[in-house]
């Protein structure tokens, strides 16, 4: 498992390594940026979602009301796990599993597990 997640850290580094030096201060690290501390703005284009993964994201969005700040944090996640499976692009079961991360209430639990079957 460690050698997955460095392997999936040293591509987050090298994805957004031409934005670590405009990013100084907040967001930057000494190891570079992360897909949880990248500006959204560099994580939409990053996340290169399958067209059944937007899909399923976007669906998920209106189902459960997802606010933008909440879309975002799943695509992040999703773009992680893609990550952990050494993809360069983000699946429907990076975007489910993402989805299943969410704290949700006991309302939406049945709603979600709808969204992502």
């Amino acid at each position: 498992m460690r050698e997955r997640v460095l392997r999936a850290r040293e591509r987050q580094r090298t994805r957004y390594a031409h934005t670590a030096t405009l990013q100084a201060g907040a967001h930057a690290t000494i190891s570079g940026l992360t897909n949880a501390s990248a500006p959204t703005r560099l994580v939409a284009p990053a996340a290169r979602l399958e067209p059944a993964a937007r899909a399923l994201l976007v669906r998920a969005a209106d189902r459960l009301s997802l606010s933008a700040r909440s879309y975002h944090r799943v695509l992040r996640v999703a773009r992680t796990i893609a990550d952990l499976d050494d993809l360069e692009v983000v699946t429907s079961t990076h975007v489910g599993e993402a989805l299943r991360f969410r704290p949700v209430e006991d309302a939406q639990v049945s709603t979600a597990a709808t969204v992502c079957d």
